[in-house]
C-alpha cells in the first residue's frame, strides 16, 4: 500500500511537470473555460430565460461541471499516447505498482480540475455571479465538483486504453460526454425541451450534479445531493467493470502500434525488396582483417581493388606481418 501511494504521487508528479514546461497545455484549463463563460453568457444569455435566478447565476454551475468533465480529454489522450510510445511498458519493467500509472494519471486530473474550477468562479464574479449560501455549502460544492471530474476521468481513461489512436479517444470521448452536457440543465432549463428529451435530461447524471451544485451554492432547492454522489460512484465503478476489458485493450493497441510501425517500413499486402546481397570479399582481403595495426594502411590499399590486392598481400606475408 506505501509502495502505491508513493508511486501514484510520482506519476501524478510527473504529468504535472510537463505543463509549465509546455505552457499551450495549460490553455484547455484557463483561456479555453473563460471564452466559454464570456460566449454564454453575453451571446446566449439574452435569449435565455431562466426563472427566479439570473443566468449568470445559472450558468456558472452548469459551465463548470460540463468543463470538469471535459478535462478527462487530457488522460484518455495521454494514456494512449503512453501506449503507442512504449512508455506503459517502461512502466511495467520497473519494480513499481502497476495500478500507480492509472491512478497518478488520474490525481493529477483533480489538480488541473481545481485550476479550471478557480478560474471559472473568478471570471464568474468578475461577470456578476454571487454565491448564496455559506462557506461549508460552498467548500461541499467544490469538493462534489472535483469527485465528479475525477470519477469522468476513469471513464476517459479507460477510453484512452481501449481505442486505436490518440485521435480516436478524443472522437469518441467527446461523441461521449457531449450529448450528455448539452441535453442536461447545465445551460438551459430542462422545462423547456421536448418532452422526449426532458425524460433523458431528468435522468442525466449531469443535470443531477448542476442542480446538487445550484442547491449549494445558490440555495436552490431542486438539487439532490445524495443522488449525485450516487451518479459518481456508478460512472466510477466502470472501471471496476471494465476491469478484465483493461488488459486486452491495451495488448490490441500495442498490437496496433507494433503494426502501424511496420506499415510504415513495408505496406500490407506488399512484400518488401529484396536485401541486396552483402559484397564479396576476396580472400586476400578476408585474410588481411589479421593485419597488426602497423599494417592497418596497406590493408586498406590492398582491399580497394581485387585486381592489385595480391601483391601488396604477397608482400605482407613475406615480410611475416600476416600469417599465411
Amino acid at each position: 500500500m506505501r509502495r502505491l501511494v508513493s508511486d501514484t504521487l510520482i506519476i501524478a508528479e510527473r504529468n504535472l511537470v510537463r505543463l509549465p514546461r509546455a505552457p499551450d497545455l495549460l490553455l484547455a484549463f484557463t483561456v479555453q473555460p473563460i471564452m466559454l463563460v464570456l460566449l454564454f453568457r453575453f451571446v446566449f444569455g439574452g435569449a435565455i430565460r431562466t426563472p427566479h435566478l439570473s443566468y449568470v447565476d445559472f450558468l456558472i454551475p452548469g459551465i463548470i461541471v460540463q468543463n470538469i468533465a471535459f478535462g478527462g480529454f487530457v488522460t484518455a489522450l495521454g494514456l494512449n499516447e503512453d501506449v503507442h510510445k512504449g512508455l506503459s511498458d517502461r512502466f511495467r519493467s520497473l519494480p513499481m505498482s502497476r495500478a500507480a500509472v492509472l491512478a497518478g494519471r488520474t490525481l493529477s486530473d483533480i489538480l488541473t480540475n481545481a485550476l479550471s474550477m478557480v478560474i471559472l468562479i473568478i471570471t464568474g464574479v468578475i461577470i456578476g455571479f454571487s454565491f448564496n449560501a455559506d462557506v461549508l455549502h460552498v467548500i461541499a460544492g467544490a469538493g462534489l465538483l472535483l469527485l465528479f471530474g475525477y470519477a469522468f476521468s476513469w471513464v476517459f481513461a479507460f477510453v484512452g486504453l481501449t481505442v486505436s489512436s490518440p485521435e480516436a479517444a478524443n472522437s469518441a470521448g467527446f461523441l461521449a460526454v457531449f450529448p450528455l452536457t448539452f441535453v442536461s440543465s447545465a445551460f438551459v432549463p430542462v422545462a423547456s425541451m421536448p418532452a422526449v428529451l426532458r425524460a433523458f435530461a431528468d435522468v442525466n447524471p449531469f443535470t443531477i450534479t448542476v442542480n446538487a451544485m445550484r442547491a449549494l451554492w445558490l440555495g436552490r432547492p431542486a438539487g439532490n445531493v445524495w443522488e449525485a454522489l450516487l451518479w459518481i460512484v456508478a460512472i466510477r465503478s466502470v472501471r471496476a467493470a471494465g476491469g478484465g476489458a483493461l488488459p486486452a485493450g491495451r495488448r490490441k493497441v500495442r498490437r496496433r502500434a507494433l503494426y502501424s510501425g511496420r506499415s510504415r517500413r513495408t505496406a500490407p499486402g506488399v512484400s518488401a525488396p529484396p536485401t541486396p546481397p552483402a559484397p564479396s570479399v576476396s580472400s586476400s582481403c578476408a585474410s588481411s582483417r589479421r593485419v597488426p595495426p602497423s599494417g592497418r594502411s596497406a590493408r586498406r590499399s590492398s582491399c580497394r581493388s581485387p585486381g592489385t590486392a595480391e601483391v601488396p598481400v604477397k608482400r605482407l606475408r613475406s615480410s611475416g606481418l600476416i600469417s599465411s
